[in-house]
């Protein structure tokens, strides 16, 4: 207190009463004395002014902190007090502030009445709680303090921490779809929600086991995709939702059921059921009789029921199983089947007018033989069959037999073949065994059958010539031709006819007036290059002229010229191929190529191919004019036109219109008095005077 100040105030006192009123009253009204009224104005305003002020400072230094004090005391209450979490090591507590309350204490306790410790003292009323275990409750208490002391503590409120949240994965197996997560600290169970087609998210399971972490869904169907998710529990904490694990469901298929083993030409034929709800099959091989694992060799996709084995080798036995799966998720093995190869039988085929014949030696460790015939298409349709013990059986006409000396097979069947048909037979070693299959592949052979020339003649001949001919065969591509002294055909000569008709072939260099045999042969080439021959036709026994010696009765329609010779040559050799349907037409048409011809185009190429200058452009009307024109000379008197007499072999004929032509033969093709005589219907005919009005007669003289 500054005792100076007031040291300096001037101390009034109270007048007593004296009986004047007025007086008394005007103090208590003014606070001043009748004569201190009357003194200096200021200075006493002055001096009241003071007193007035120290009594307020000293109120304010003593007597209002005093009463303040005495007033605040300790901090109320704290209330609405919070706690939420915040991840899974973090809580947030806040609450309402607390009157006189210049900070916070908090405390925390594991369990509701168990021990609380003061963990933190703030001044806000939000703070976070860190260094918290994931999903677990925790209890809080919290009190206001100042330089009182400490106010009451909050209710007790529980909160706790969050569950880490479950990475999931979903994957098919045989029972269903396995769904499995990581296992979550502070998880006391799990949530598992499923998606399935088309449908809504949903809970199908809650586990209550902290340290199950899987759960396989059987309540599925093949082929559909199903979505899942998990929730880790802690009782009312929980974590958030998982992301999303999805997965098709794959049914275990049906074992297979494997079929006996059987072998072909490509190799060992594994065959089984096909197998509900299986997209893949394996197959599975090992050594039979080994200790060698099974070992998987082939896949095949679920619209197979077969598969072939093409590395298994001849003379080794396997044993197999058959394994059916569905987008890799197997089914259980099959039964096994034993199989194996034999070695080919070495086949021999003969295919004559009688029929066919296959002749084998045996194959080791066989037992007995299939025949089979085998059409264009490559089916085998079983023929006959051996067993060493039962002997031959099926159609007695078809039998196999076996040679007792050298141990040879022979099948045999009767028929008459068809001229230019392929045969095609295979045979089969097989070991019966009732412990597998045991095979070779079908060993094929095939031949074509080829008839004979038939009509085998000699159209004519000279002192050292020799021309023949034979009937058409359409199916052949050739003709071997030999020609001997002799009846076995010894020293024989030989030429081939590529021609795939009738030809005439010509053998010269012959002695004069000797004898000779001659015989034919049609063949057939197949496009690889192999030949199959006919037998050989029955021998023609022909004679050469003796020199000088004049033409007899079947050599009077020898040409005078070798130019002559080479026009029938090349006109005979054009018709044999062409069919008068479609190669003889009119006009220009007949000029353009050799595959067309009108009547008088044929015969004029003729002459053009064995080179006589002709025009390659006319018609009937004009062959008088042509013809004279370029070695031809008319003979039309020197002959009989009615009866042929005076004819000879390559004269041109025209008739009264000068619209049709003709050529004059003689003796062709095994027929006296033939001629060209090209019509819609024909190429040649019997030469008749009077049936196209012959009026003219042209013959090459070369002049």
């Amino acid at each position: 207190m500054n005792t100076g100040m007031i040291s300096s105030w001037k101390t009034v006192s109270r007048p007593t009463n004296s009986g004047d009123d007025s007086m008394n009253k005007d103090f208590e009204q003014n606070g001043r004395m009748p004569d201190e009224i009357s003194g200096s104005k200021k200075r006493r305003k002055y001096q009241a002014a003071s007193a007035a002020a120290f009594f307020l400072l000293l109120s304010v230094l003593f007597i209002l902190p005093a009463v303040s004090i005495l007033a605040a005391g300790t901090p109320s209450k704290v209330k609405k007090l919070k706690v939420k979490g915040v991840d899974f090591k973090t809580v947030s507590v806040t609450f309402k502030a607390a009157s006189n309350a210049k900070k916070y204490e908090i405390y925390r306790a594991k369990k509701k009445d168990g021990k609380f410790r003061k963990i933190k003292t703030v001044k806000k009323t939000s703070v976070k709680i860190s260094g918290l275990k994931a999903g677990k409750i925790y209890y809080f208490k919290v009190r206001g303090i100042n330089g009182n002391g400490a106010g009451k503590f909050s209710k007790t409120v529980s909160g706790h921490t969050k569950l880490q949240t479950p990475e999931v994965n979903a994957a098919t197996d045989p029972a269903g779809i396995m769904v499995t997560w990581n296992k979550i600290p502070g998880a006391k169970g799990y949530d598992i929600y499923r998606k399935a087609p088309g449908g809504s998210r949903t809970l199908i399971k809650t586990i209550l086991k902290r340290n199950t972490v899987s759960f396989r869904d059987v309540n599925v169907m093949n082929l559909k995709q199903y979505r899942y998710y998990v929730t880790a529990l802690n009782g009312p904490s929980s974590s958030s939702r998982s992301q999303t694990a999805a997965a098709f469901y794959y049914a275990v298929p049906e074992s297979a059921v494997i079929k006996p083993a059987s072998i072909e030409e490509e190799g060992i034929v594994i065959s089984w059921e096909r197998s509900a709800e299986a997209d893949n099959y394996g197959i599975f091989r090992k050594k039979h009789g080994t200790a060698d694992p099974f070992a998987r060799i082939l896949n095949v996709t679920y619209e197979n029921d077969s598969a072939v084995d093409r590395s298994a080798l001849p003379g080794q036995n396997y044993d197999y199983y058959v394994v059916a799966e569905n987008h890799g998720i197997a089914a259980k093995a099959s039964g096994t089947v034993t199989a194996g190869i034999l070695k080919y039988p070495d086949i021999r085929l003969k295919l004559d007018e009688n029929g066919v014949t296959l002749t084998w030696d045996p194959v080791k460790e066989a037992s007995g033989y299939e025949v089979y015939k085998i059409d264009k298409k490559g089916v085998c349709t079983l023929a006959a069959e051996y067993d060493s013990k039962t002997g031959s059986r099926l159609a007695s006409e078809n039998t196999i037999s076996a040679d007792k000396e050298s141990g040879r097979f022979t099948y045999a069947q009767a028929f008459t073949p068809s001229n230019g048909k392929k045969y095609i037979y295979g045979v089969k070693a097989i070991r019966k065994d009732p412990g597998g299959v045991f095979e070779s592949r079908i060993k094929q052979r095939y031949s074509y059958f080829v008839s004979p020339p038939k009509k085998l003649t000699v159209y004519y001949a000279n002192d050292s010539i020799l021309t023949i001919g034979f009937k058409i065969n359409k199916k052949a591509n050739g003709q071997i031709v030999q020609l001997s002294e002799n009846t076995d055909f010894s020293g024989c000569r030989e030429i081939t006819i590529n021609n795939l008709f009738t030809y005439l072939g010509t053998l010269d260099g012959l002695e004069p007036e000797k004898k000779y045999y001659v015989r034919a042969r049609n063949f057939i080439t197949e496009e690889n290059g192999n030949i199959y021959f006919s037998i050989w036709s029955k021998a023609y026994k022909a004679y050469t002229k003796p020199v000088g010696l004049e033409e007899g009765k079947r050599i009077d329609t020898e040409a005078e010229n070798e130019t002559v010779e080479k026009a029938i040559s090349w006109i005979d050799g054009r018709i044999s191929v062409l069919d008068t349907a479609t190669a003889k037409v009119l006009g220009a048409a007949a000029w353009k190529d050799d595959d067309h011809f009108s009547c008088s185009s044929l015969i004029t190429k003729g002459y053009i191919h064995a080179g006589v200058d002709l025009p390659t452009w006319f018609f009937s009307s004009a062959v008088a004019k042509n013809y004279l024109a370029h070695g031809f000379t008319e003979v039309t008197k020197q002959v009989n036109i009615k009866t042929g007499a005076g004819l000879k072999r390559g004269d041109v004929l025209l008739n009264k219109k000068e619209s049709h032509t003709g050529m004059y033969l003689g003796y062709y093709r095994g027929r006296n008095k033939m001629m060209i005589n090209a019509t819609k219907k024909h190429w040649t005919t019997k030469y008749n005077g009077a049936s196209y009005s012959w009026k003219r007669v042209f013959r090459y003289t070369g002049e």
